[in-house]
């Protein structure tokens, strides 16, 4: 008897089946799984976006207030659902709900971050549903998402635009933009010195002096000559360059009205001049000027003090215009010069035209009482010298070109509540 046989035939076929559901289970979970995380990425983009518009009406607002305030939450809040509107998340609570908080609570995990109850912050989640295709087959009707951004606002503050800087050079080309010669020491205290010249030789020190900053940042190279020393040495070289810092935020003051007389006061005895339009201001004399508080606009003849005369001008702000003429301060008498205390112009004490390429000349014999304030001379070269005894100035010296010179003490300190001071813009950024 011959054993039995058993045929193979449609094993093949069987398996080809179960072959074909299996790829349709994956091609099924691969659009399902695909279409969820494509709604997750356009949902995270949808949140960033909205907690950017949140903040951006909160840092609009001049004077600022914490976005938190009222009404000014519930303009934060309606900008924020408006942006998640605008990309397809209308928060109606069926396919997605949108949440705008300031400040920020758990997030979707449900751990607090580092930004919970800092109303800096403000924190937009987005719940979605995504209907599925193929995996109700399994039970599964809905996959879910959930993302959260935070955003941060920090708000616009009254501040020095070069805060930190007590000399700032803006030539982006000159060899020697800030040159240092002489015998005496320079000190910049509380800040430092920014040469924005992309030259070789930017920064240049020569002769017996010492140069002492907090830091010392030059855009091109640094060169170093005879016995003095620089500290600290070597300087930052290859720093990106700036553009000018008060360039947004400085527009020249208005013109006074009325005549501009010449003023030259000579001889001895007391004089008084008051805030206005001149065609030149020149003291030479042995006396006493004194300048009322206010806006003193030269047209034409520059501002000389050159006598042995003291002068006293506090809280006042001198604006030499394009074709005003050269700012020369090398009496040696004794100085005292202070910026307004209030209004746009706080804390500027000398306002050279940005067209205005004439020289800024101080000179320090140990004659210089006080003087403090913002000397803004974006076009012209300051020269600062001294010929003995110590200078000290409570300032801040922005200018085209810089050149130390003599043998006196110099000494800037950089203070902040003696500069310019403006509204700084806001800033918004987004955390996470």
């Amino acid at each position: 008897m011959l054993p039995k046989t058993f045929s193979q035939k449609g094993q093949a076929l069987i398996l080809v089946v179960a072959a074909i559901v299996g790829l349709v289970a994956l091609t099924a979970l691969a659009i399902d799984a695909g279409n969820a995380f494509s709604d997750r990425r356009h949902a995270q983009n949808a949140a960033d976006t909205a907690a950017l518009a949140g903040a951006l009406t909160c840092a609009q607002v001049i004077p600022p207030l914490p976005c938190n305030s009222s009404p000014l939450s519930d303009q934060v809040t309606t900008s924020a659902l408006d942006r998640a509107r605008s990309n397809g998340y209308n928060n109606d609570s069926i396919p997605d709900t949108v949440t705008v908080n300031n400040p920020p609570v758990a997030g979707c995990n449900g751990t607090n971050g580092p930004y919970v109850l800092n109303p800096e912050y403000i924190q937009v989640i987005i719940n979605s549903n995504v209907d599925t295709f193929f995996a109700p087959i399994v039970g599964i009707d809905q996959l879910h998402n959930c993302v959260e951004a935070i955003s941060r606002v920090k708000t616009g503050s009254f501040g020095n635009p070069a805060s930190g800087m007590g000399i700032l050079t803006l030539n982006e080309t000159a060899h020697w933009a800030f040159n240092r010669t002489g015998s005496g020491n320079v000190t910049v205290e509380n800040g430092g010195i920014f040469v924005n010249s992309n030259a070789d030789q930017a920064f240049r020190q020569v002769g017996s002096g010492n140069t002492i900053s907090d830091f010392i940042q030059v855009v091109g190279g640094a060169v170093k000559g005879g016995s003095g020393s620089i500290s600290p040495w070597p300087p930052t070289t290859g720093v990106p360059p700036i553009n000018d810092p008060f360039a947004a935020s400085v527009a020249p003051p208005a013109k006074p009205g009325g005549a501009c007389p010449s003023k030259h006061i000579t001889g001895s005895g007391n004089h008084t001049i008051n805030p206005g339009c001149y065609s030149g201001i020149r003291f030479t004399g042995s006396g006493k000027l004194t300048m009322n508080p206010g806006l003193y606009w030269i047209d034409s003849g520059g501002f000389d003090w050159s006598g042995s005369g003291e002068i006293i001008a506090n809280e006042v702000l001198i604006y030499i215009d394009a074709n005003g003429g050269e700012f020369n301060m090398t009496g040696s008498g004794t100085l005292t010069l202070s910026p307004p205390t209030s209004g746009p112009y706080k804390g500027m004490v000398l306002f050279m035209d940005r067209e205005n390429t004439e020289e800024v000349d101080i000179a320090g014999s140990g004659s210089i009482s006080s003087v403090s304030g913002t000397f803004y001379a974006p076009a012209s070269q300051v020269e600062l010298s001294g010929s003995g005894g110590y200078t000290v100035m409570d300032a801040q010296i922005i200018c085209d070109t810089f050149k130390i010179t003599g043998s006196g003490n110099i000494r800037v300190r950089f203070d902040e509540d003696s500069v310019y001071q403006t509204q700084l813009p806001p800033e918004i950024e987004l955390s996470k």
